[in-house]
């Protein structure tokens, strides 16, 4: 999993909201996927447990204790609707910062406001340290993750899909590590977004 600091919050809330709109959107799918998800029952959602890595674990295992993580905030955030905010919130607290969670919670307000729903899982398909300090209290890195969209699906509120966007982006992280444990700081968004 990947994490990135941001630099304002407001924009870093702005810009994940916008962000996660336009991978989604970018996804096709037909009414079946809109009525599956609209008829299932509500999964519990599991809280997110952070990774850990021992004092100056080298970069490889910050890379692999990342992608678990960033997995697994997949997991909860692609796969629930506007309606459960507060479970989702609530299931990520453990393994993000105040403004990783802002962005999410804007998220399933722009869901909300627009009477879309989403469907579909994105995955983690790569990723990469960009900066690592082991020497730091906290210890921080940079990473890069190629977040595959592809398989998410956005209807509008009358059941069509919303089309647009690339369905593979790479996401900068920020996270930094406390008491052995990575947590999200902060998230961008690479200059160059297709991986």
């Amino acid at each position: 999993m990947k994490w990135i600091v941001g630099a304002s919050a407001a924009a870093a809330v702005l810009a994940a909201a916008a962000s996660v709109a336009v991978i989604a959107m970018g996804q096709s799918g037909g009414p079946s996927a809109q009525n599956a998800s609209a008829t299932a029952t509500p999964t519990p959602i599991p809280t997110v447990v952070p990774p850990t890595t021992g004092p100056s674990a080298p970069a490889a295992a910050v890379e692999d204790a990342f992608e678990d993580l960033v997995s697994s905030v997949l997991d909860v955030t692609t796969t629930v609707n506007a309606g459960d905010i507060d479970v989702v919130l609530d299931s990520l607290k453990a393994v993000a910062a105040p403004i990783y969670l802002s962005g999410v919670e804007a998220e399933r307000m722009e869901l909300e406001d627009q009477g879309w729903t989403r469907s579909g899982q994105a995955t983690v398909d790569g990723v990469e340290t960009l900066e690592y300090d082991a020497s730091k209290t906290p210890a921080t890195a940079t990473i890069r993750a190629c977040i595959d969209s592809s398989d998410v699906v956005i209807h509008d509120a009358a059941g069509d899909v919303v089309t647009g966007g690339s369905p593979r982006a790479w996401k900068i992280f920020a996270i930094e590590q406390v008491d052995g444990a990575w947590k999200i700081i902060g998230q961008t968004f690479a200059d160059d977004p297709a991986c």
